[in-house]
């Protein structure tokens, strides 16, 4: 019996070995799973070049407490905004439908804090910029900056409707396009439609979820990379926790990949 079970553990031991390796590598590279034909090149000559200093930021901070509480721990931080042209104000919530908090409201956290003026950055996750409201939400932005002191090239500005960033562009914004991959048997058709909108807008950006690394990095590779890890919320995972420390390491090799906004439970607000 004794030596039946010798024989097996060696083997046993192998499974094991190769399990845990298969796990860390999923864990760490879940998202450089696919290989994708490069795309045609395209001329990319921004008028606006990033300068990060340290480019892990807290993801979906939209009230004064959570952004108070966090505001010595990280370097930026995502905000989801909404402009009601009707009032004037950005409301600050991800589904629009808390309006608790304007965007007036976090500057004012921020002017109370420490880390103001250019040890800040924010990114503006504008979630219903269009043709029709750009002119007004950039007055009303620049009415706000005004009142708190960072600087524009600190301050990103996030859609997906790239031509309307282009107002925020000229007045020295960093923008960003919202890229969501394409979906069905068109998918590369459509993807170079949305490459070529982007190189024409002159954005200084490329956003997206780190998922979807392997396209951004066919599509956009000469272009500014900012990402958002969902996996990195979970800490009460160890092997995930890690996973995603070395992840981020090994992400920051790319000269491309200028933010990683990442997920901290500690506070849920």
């Amino acid at each position: 019996m004794k030596k039946f079970i010798k024989k097996l553990a060696a083997p046993l031991c192998i499974l094991v070995l190769c399990y845990l390796a298969y796990a860390i590598y999923h864990k760490l590279f879940y998202y450089t799973h696919n290989e994708i034909a490069s795309f045609p090149h395209l001329s990319y000559a921004p008028s606006q070049q990033l300068d990060v200093p340290d480019g892990i930021w807290l993801h979906r901070v939209n009230s004064p407490e959570r952004l108070a509480y966090f505001l010595n721990d990280y370097a930026g931080f995502e905000m989801d905004i909404y402009y009601d042209s009707s009032r004037n104000f950005f409301n600050v919530d991800h589904d629009n439908r808390d309006f608790n908090t304007t965007l007036r409201d976090m500057f004012n956290t921020l002017k109370k804090g420490e880390k103001t003026g250019k040890n800040v950055w924010v990114w503006l996750d504008f979630k219903n910029l269009d043709d029709g409201n750009k002119d007004m939400a950039l007055a009303h932005l620049e009415t706000l900056l005004a009142e708190c002191p960072i600087p524009r090239d600190h301050i990103i500005v996030e859609s997906s409707a790239i031509e309307a960033l282009k107002p925020f562009h000229d007045k020295g914004y960093v923008t960003s396009f919202y890229f969501t991959p394409p979906s069905g048997p068109d998918w590369r058709e459509q993807t170079e439609q949305l490459r070529e909108r982007f190189y024409r807008s002159g954005s200084t950006a490329v956003s997206s979820h780190l998922a979807n690394y392997d396209l951004v990095k066919a599509a956009f590779p000469n272009a500014p990379w900012l990402f958002w890890d969902m996996k990195s919320y979970n800490r009460s995972n160890v092997l995930t926790f890690i996973a995603a420390r070395i992840r981020r390491k090994t992400l920051f090799r790319t000269p491309n990949v200028e933010v990683l906004l990442v997920g901290d439970r500690k506070m849920r607000r």
